[in-house]
């Protein structure tokens, strides 16, 4: 069943929230709903990391270009896995590894090369699945 006509419009998404971008994104892959999340993204300057797999955005000033192809900066970095559940609760776990947060990664050096600037790539880039690991340069 498709969704109402009311789910795809894009002025919802952009007006929407960044945990509903994020979920339409990560849990509607190849849909209309997974392109506009992803168009609203890029519009308030978040940027598709391709090794990553993640959505990247400058976090603070002080971004310094190292050369034509890279700059080095700190930067605010969406993590989409799930968190485990608590063994005895049931509940989503709290701590400082679990997901489907915001992170920050200070220091990093980010390569132009590595960023997604099409949308339509955008949309089927992650089937879906999600695997963040943004360790040390």
């Amino acid at each position: 069943t498709p969704p109402p006509p009311a789910v795809s419009s894009p002025l919802l998404f952009e007006k929407a929230e960044l945990d509903l971008l994020f979920f339409a994104y990560y849990f509607q892959p190849g849909s209309r709903q997974q392109y506009l999340a992803a168009r609203a993204l890029k519009a308030q300057a978040w940027r598709w990391h391709k090794s990553f797999g993640a959505w990247f955005l400058r976090h603070e000033e002080g971004h310094r270009r190292i050369d034509e192809g890279r700059e080095r900066g700190n930067y605010a970095f969406f993590d989409p896995r799930a968190p485990p559940l608590d063994a005895a609760t049931g509940q989503a776990s709290r701590d400082a590894t679990s997901g489907w947060c915001m992170r920050v990664r200070q220091d990093m050096v980010f390569e132009y090369a590595q960023l997604e600037d099409e949308l339509s790539s955008l949309s089927a880039d992650t089937g879906g699945q999600a695997s963040v690991s943004v360790g040390a340069e």
